[in-house]
């Protein structure tokens, strides 16, 4: 099954979104999700939103259910999220393995 939703500008506009396709493998169903999010900092409440509404409107498999509950779902893509940390920092934590 392959299905698409539009988030972009007034969520018809195709510069954001997301396709999917779901599957069965060996009795394991799989749905992988690319998206393109918003990008910039200052957007990650946006970026959420549509992560969550693109979820609930990608219409596979029984519609009435959202994809996360039907699926073991894999979301890749241009997702836009970043650290929010300055770099010297990040790197120091890296270094230290304190993830």
């Amino acid at each position: 099954e392959s299905s698409y939703t539009p988030t972009g500008v007034l969520g018809v506009g195709t510069n954001k979104g997301a396709v999917a396709i779901a599957l069965s493998f060996r009795g394991a169903r799989l749905c992988f999700i690319n998206a393109h999010l918003a990008a910039h900092q200052e957007k990650v409440l946006q970026r959420n939103l549509h992560m969550q509404g693109i979820a609930k409107h990608l219409r596979l498999g029984h519609t009435a259910l959202e994809i996360p509950v039907q699926f073991n779902t894999i979301w890749c893509g241009d997702l836009n999220y970043r650290i929010d940390d300055a770099r010297d920092q990040v790197l120091q934590l890296i270094n230290s393995k304190a993830w």
